[in-house]
């Protein structure tokens, strides 16, 4: 007989196993994590940015990125990405909202419920 509370064993699991990735993945373009809350459910605490995330900036201005903004945010996601992907992870699901804005300009990537280990094809590790 299953037990009932294999499903929540399971999302404890999961929610620690990305907090300890997280915990590894320490970058000024990255949202980084402050703690975990085990509460009815397990939460993660993370960084708060003053803008929110880039879709919502861009809809609420209603305008266009600057060539310079656009370049200085591809460095700063490139930067966070390279980092990742030298850790042995890969982002799988980059999008507006999972880009983050603070008031000083600068970018940080979010949103790491899609994280995976980075597998080489060719030699299996």
């Amino acid at each position: 007989m299953r037990s009932t509370t294999a499903p929540a064993v399971g999302l404890l699991m999961a929610s620690v196993l990305q907090a300890a990735v997280l915990a590894e993945l320490v970058h000024p373009n990255i949202v980084q994590l402050l703690g975990m809350e085990f509460g009815d459910e397990p939460m993660m605490v993370l960084e708060q940015l003053e803008v929110g995330h880039l879709g919502e900036y861009l809809t609420k201005n209603r305008r266009f990125l600057e060539p310079n903004e656009l370049v200085t945010y591809c460095w700063q996601l490139a930067s966070a990405l390279s980092f990742v992907a030298v850790k042995r992870y890969v982002h799988c699901n980059i999008t507006l909202a999972s880009l983050r804005l603070g008031t000083s300009g600068s970018l940080k990537v979010s949103v790491w419920g899609s994280i995976n280990p980075l597998r080489c094809t060719s030699c299996g590790s």
